[in-house]
C-alpha cells in the first residue's frame, strides 16, 4: 500500500483544531482505547419540593429543576460521544456535520435561568460560620474539607422527605440546604459526589439575589469544560450534569431512548417526563459494549438525528421559566463559573434552530482557559480577574444569531422535504411561505456583497490571550500543555477552500461559500423579539423573524 492510500487522522488543518494529537479519538482510531469513563454519585431523587419550603426554592428560581426526577445513568451511551467532542468548538462532531448541547436544552429540560449575573466571585471565607449563618447548623471539622461541604453530614442534618411544621426561619434554612443538596448532586456535581462547593452557598444565602444569577449558563459551563476534558485519553472520569447529556442524547437521537416515550406532566421542564414518569424504562436501547455504540454513531445518518425536537406548542406548554429570554438560545457568548470559561458556540449549530448552517467563524474558545483551576487562589477575586469574559457576557443580548431573509427559502425546502421528518406543522409552514413573500421586497438586503456583512459589530470584541489570567506552571498539564495561538487563513470545508470573498456578490446564501457572512451578530436595525432583552411569560416562541 502506498503512503497516498494510508487514511490519515484528523483535519487536514491543523490550527483550528489544535487538540487533536491529545485526543481520545486518535487511539479510538489505532484501536487502542476501550475505556468507559466512570461517573460520580447517581443523582438521589428529591420527589419533587416539599411544600414547607416551596415558595422559597420557587424564590431562588430551582422549583422547576427539583421536579425532573433522577434516572439511572448510561455510562456506556454518556462515554460514546465524548469522543466525538471537539473541545475548541464544543460541538460532536458527527458524520453529517456538527450538533451540541445549548442553551435552549438547559431552559427546556431542565427549567434554570439562563439570563442574568454569572456565577463566580471570591472565593475565600470562613466557610464554617457560612454554615452557621446559611443552614443553622454548626457543622463538625470532619464535614467541611477544604472549601467543600461533605453531602453525607448534609442528608443527615436534613430529612427533606418528613418535614414537620417549619418556622419561616426555619423553612430559609432548609430551602438553602435543599438547593445546596441540589448543585451538589444533580446540576454541578463533582467526580465523587460526595462533597459540595460551599462557593455556591455564599450565592444563594439571600435567596431573594439567588435568583438573579444565569444558573443555567453554569450548569452548560461546567458540563461543557467535563466533556473537554474527558476527551483527554488519560480521564477516566467526567463531572458536570451528565443527566443532561443522557436527556439530550435520548430527545435528538431516538435510536438511544426508550422505545416508550413518556408522557410530559404539567409544569415540569421536560427533563421530568423522564425523571419523573413511574412507568419509564430507566435506561435507553443499552448496550455494555461501548464498541457497538461508536458503530452505531459512526452509521448515523442525518435524518436520524431530531434536529429540533421542542416544537412551538411544546415549548409554549412549558413553565414560564423555560421560556425566559429565548433569543439567548442563539448567543455566542462566553459562559462564566468561577475559574471555568466556556464559550457557546451556537453559530455553529444553527440546524438546531431550523436555520440554514452556513461556515462559522473560527473557534472562540482559547486553550488556555481550559487549564486554570482553584489551586493555590484561594484568595483570588474572580470577577476581577475574569473581567474581559464578563464584559462580553454582558453583552449577551447583542451577540445573538440572526437569521438572513434568504434563508427562509432553505426553511421551506427543509419543511417539504424527508429529512423534516415532519418538524413543521401546516402553522409553521404558513408563516414560512409568508415570509418568503417579502423576497420580492428585499433585494437591496438579499444582493449586497458578502463581504460587506459584518458577523459581529466592530464594537463586541474577540476574546485574546491577554484576556486569560496567569496559568502557573504546576495547573498547565491540562489540555493546554500544547497551546498555541489559533489562526484561521483557510477554512477546509468538504475537502475544499473557501474562495476569497471580496466583491462576491451572493443572491440567495445557500451555498457554502455564499454564507460565510450571511448571519451576523445582533444590533443594528434588526433586534430580537422582545428588545428589552427578556421575554416574560406572554411571549411565545417564535423563529427569528426578518
Amino acid at each position: 500500500m502506498t503512503d497516498e492510500a494510508v487514511l490519515t487522522l484528523g483535519p487536514k488543518n491543523p490550527t483550528l483544531l489544535v487538540k487533536q494529537n491529545k485526543h481520545v479519538s486518535g487511539y479510538v482510531w489505532n484501536q487502542t482505547n476501550k475505556k468507559v469513563l466512570k461517573l460520580g454519585l447517581p443523582h438521589i431523587p428529591l420527589n419533587g419540593v416539599p411544600p414547607q419550603i416551596e415558595q422559597y426554592v420557587r424564590l431562588a428560581g430551582f422549583y422547576e429543576a427539583a421536579l425532573c426526577g433522577s434516572i439511572k445513568q448510561d455510562k456506556v451511551l454518556i462515554s460514546a460521544p465524548v469522543e466525538r467532542w471537539l473541545p475548541e468548538t464544543h460541538t460532536f462532531h458527527m458524520s453529517f456535520g456538527e450538533c451540541t448541547i445549548t442553551l435552549q436544552d438547559v431552559a427546556v429540560q431542565l427549567g434554570l435561568n439562563i439570563d442574568g449575573q454569572p456565577v463566580t466571585g471570591v472565593t475565600w471565607c470562613d466557610w464554617s460560620d457560612l454554615v452557621n449563618r446559611a443552614l443553622g447548623v454548626t457543622p463538625p471539622r470532619r464535614a467541611i474539607r477544604g472549601s467543600c461541604l461533605n453531602m453525607r453530614w448534609l442528608n443527615q442534618c436534613f430529612d427533606f422527605q418528613n418535614l414537620g411544621a417549619l418556622e419561616p426561619a426555619e423553612a430559609e434554612f432548609v430551602a438553602r440546604a435543599f438547593i445546596l443538596r441540589l448543585i451538589g448532586t444533580f446540576l454541578l456535581p463533582d467526580h465523587s459526589g460526595s462533597h459540595v462547593p460551599l462557593r455556591y452557598l455564599l450565592l444563594i444565602e439571600n435567596l431573594a439575589l439567588a435568583s438573579t444569577y444565569s444558573w443555567g449558563s453554569t450548569v452548560l459551563t461546567t458540563l461543557y469544560h467535563e466533556l473537554c476534558h474527558a476527551t483527554g485519553y488519560e480521564r477516566q472520569e467526567i463531572g458536570g450534569c451528565t443527566y443532561l447529556l443522557q436527556i439530550w442524547a435520548w430527545e435528538r437521537i431516538p435510536m438511544t431512548a426508550p422505545e416508550t416515550i413518556p408522557i410530559l406532566p404539567l409544569g415540569c421542564p421536560i427533563a421530568g417526563r423522564w425523571g419523573r414518569n413511574p412507568n419509564r424504562v430507566d435506561v435507553g436501547r443499552q448496550t455494555n459494549q461501548i464498541d457497538l455504540w461508536r458503530i452505531k454513531l459512526d452509521e448515523l445518518r442525518i435524518e436520524d438525528f431530531v434536529w429540533r425536537p421542542y416544537l412551538d406548542h411544546v415549548i409554549n406548554s412549558l413553565p414560564e421559566r423555560c421560556r425566559q429570554s429565548m433569543h439567548l438560545w442563539r448567543s455566542v457568548v462566553p459562559m462564566i463559573c468561577y475559574t471555568f470559561v466556556e464559550w457557546h458556540q451556537q453559530d455553529r449549530a444553527l440546524q438546531q434552530f431550523g436555520m440554514f448552517q452556513g461556515v462559522p467563524d473560527p473557534p472562540y474558545q482559547i486553550d488556555k482557559l481550559h487549564d486554570i483551576t482553584l489551586s493555590g487562589k484561594e484568595q483570588e477575586d474572580w470577577v476581577t480577574a475574569m473581567m474581559p469574559f464578563i464584559q462580553m457576557w454582558g453583552q449577551r443580548h447583542q451577540r445573538t444569531v440572526q437569521q438572513p431573509v434568504g434563508e427562509h427559502i432553505q426553511h421551506v425546502w427543509y419543511g417539504l422535504s424527508d429529512v423534516s421528518r415532519g418538524t413543521y406543522t401546516p402553522e409553521e409552514m404558513q408563516s414560512q411561505a409568508a415570509r418568503c413573500l417579502t423576497l420580492c421586497h428585499q433585494l437591496d438586503r438579499i444582493t449586497v456583497p458578502a463581504a460587506s456583512v459584518q458577523l459581529m459589530p466592530t464594537d463586541l470584541p474577540r476574546p485574546t490571550h491577554a484576556d486569560v489570567p496567569h496559568v502557573g506552571r504546576a495547573e498547565a498539564q491540562g489540555l493546554g500543555k500544547n497551546w498555541k495561538e489559533v489562526h484561521a487563513q483557510d477554512v477546509t470545508i468538504h475537502g475544499g477552500t473557501l474562495p476569497p470573498r471580496d466583491g462576491e456578490y451572493s443572491l440567495y446564501p445557500l451555498h457554502h461559500g455564499d454564507s460565510y457572512r450571511q448571519y451576523y451578530f445582533g444590533g443594528g436595525s434588526r433586534q430580537p423579539a422582545n428588545e428589552s432583552g427578556s421575554s416574560g411569560s406572554s411571549q411565545h416562541y417564535q423563529e427569528p423573524q426578518i
